[in-house]
């Protein structure tokens, strides 16, 4: 039985109200988990709306490195036997750094569930390159449990 659910996703800043549709989704599925009796403890993605141009582009590429590195080391240390890490993504231009966030998770031993959230996922898909099919299926393999939303 799950008791401890590590949640990685994009919370915004938790002293401010949510500043998307993402943001609210991501913590409202945060309270229902604690409500339902989970412990669950964040993790929140680094994002940079408030920025704009290369500063906004070189905040994203710094984060999309560390973020998963960062994540790595959190998971390596936490309970494995009675967990699971859940991954809230949108896919989309950022899924290399799916990917990397995925395979941080996996290589900490986590049994993972991904939540690809949105509804541009099929549509990224059908119209991506055959690399970025690949690196999709890749990402998916990743899982124990893929769920859908949009």
């Amino acid at each position: 039985m799950v008791s401890d659910i590590y949640f990685f996703s994009n919370f915004g800043n938790l002293e401010q109200l949510p500043t998307g549709g993402g943001e609210a989704a991501s913590r409202r599925l945060w309270c229902t988990l604690e409500d339902l009796g989970f412990n669950v403890r964040i993790f929140n993605r680094h994002r940079y709306e408030s920025l704009s141009g290369v500063m906004f582009k070189f905040m994203l590429m710094g984060w999309a490195v560390l973020d998963p590195i960062i994540l790595f080391f959190k998971l390596l240390f936490c309970n494995r036997e009675d967990s699971v890490f859940l991954f809230r993504t949108y896919s989309g231009t950022l899924l290399v750094f799916d990917l990397a966030i995925s395979l941080a998770a996996k290589l900490s031993g986590h049994k993972m569930i991904l939540c690809i959230a949105g509804g541009r996922a099929k549509s990224d898909y059908d119209t991506g390159s055959s690399l970025y099919k690949r690196i999709f299926h890749i990402t998916l393999l990743q899982y124990l449990e893929v769920f859908c939303e949009g």
